[in-house]
């Protein structure tokens, strides 16, 4: 269970928060109780399937009712938090959500895409497939009257919100709560693992030159064994996501735009042509990837004019 009680103008980041081991009754003792929202406790992100593992199957989850009659308690996450427990504003870089409240009342504070920029978007602290904003909605003391289109929903037992592929969404309970939440592949999921691909092989050759305390201030703790991964197998990683999004690039018609996904592509072209490679379908098995080659891909295609040209706009923050 996290645990957190100190103010601050920045997001409440997990690495900031104190982790507590206990019983799941001495943890609902907590969640009957009335707390301080400054000083919650949550029990958040759990896959059933890995906390409660043979219960899971008996557990009458499913979302079937919702287009998805495949995905059960096996495929669904679970969170649990007394009043004030949030999760920072944030994207998941893959999929669309859906969730359901089931008991108390929990708040969800939705953006479009198109608020990114105002939203002050950050790799850090990094964890794979999020992408944070550097706002903290919670204690109500950032600016953010630049952000026009806001939209809040508060959940009551019984309803489900459907949260549409790259909305940001900052979630705060209103009261001692539990809900559970799935997440549906989207069509762009093969394109943006090749987006986080390329941000995790950047992170990690990062993190092998500063120190343990500075690498505590880039990761959040869910990626603290990043630094010990070998750059091979991010090479690999990256090869085996190229090879995915080449197929599902192959596969779309002519007359596909990127409207019709959902999504307009971040990166520039020469990002992705110049690191198109062939290898086999099983990742981190037997593939023929030539690491020299691939390295030196990804070194002309984060220094391409292109690209260092954005970069340094955004350094400078020029509009782009």
């Amino acid at each position: 269970m996290r645990f957190y009680c100190l103010d601050s103008k920045d997001p409440q980041w997990e690495r900031n928060c104190e982790v507590a081991d206990m019983t799941f009754s001495d943890f609902f003792k907590k969640f009957n109780e009335k707390n301080n929202p400054k000083n919650w406790w949550y029990f958040d992100y759990k896959h059933i399937e890995e906390w409660l593992r043979e219960k899971a199957d008996k557990m009458d989850i499913n979302w079937k009712d919702f287009g998805h009659p495949e995905i059960t308690a096996k495929g669904s996450t679970l969170w649990i938090g007394t009043k004030g427990a949030h999760t920072p504003c944030h994207i998941d870089t893959y999929g669309c959500n859906l969730v359901a409240q089931l008991y108390g009342k929990k708040r969800w504070i939705l953006f479009p895409p198109s608020e990114t920029n105002n939203l002050k978007p950050s790799r850090i602290p990094y964890e794979e497939s999020s992408i944070y904003s550097q706002i903290n909605f919670f204690c109500g003391c950032s600016d953010f009257s630049e952000i026009k289109n806001i939209y809040v929903v508060d959940l009551e037992p019984g309803d489900v919100l459907f949260v549409p592929f790259h909305w940001w969404h900052y979630v705060e309970n209103l009261s001692s709560a539990i809900s559970v939440n799935t997440w549906i592949s989207c069509e762009l999921d093969d394109v943006c693992r090749v987006e986080e691909s390329l941000v995790k092989y950047f992170i990690s050759s990062v993190c092998k030159n500063v120190s343990s305390e500075e690498i505590k201030l880039i990761l959040n703790p869910n990626e603290d064994d990043l630094p010990n991964t070998e750059e091979v197998k991010n090479l690999q990683e990256l090869s085996w996501c190229l090879n995915q999004c080449s197929e599902m690039e192959n596969k779309m018609s002519p007359n596909d735009s990127e409207s019709n996904y959902g999504l307009k592509k971040i990166t520039p072209e020469v990002f992705i042509e110049s690191l198109k490679l062939k290898c086999k379908d099983n990742f981190g098995v037997n593939m023929s990837v030539n690491n020299n080659l691939i390295r030196n891909d990804v070194i002309n295609a984060f220094c391409h004019p292109e690209v260092i040209t954005l970069v340094r706009k955004k350094l400078q923050n020029f509009p782009v």
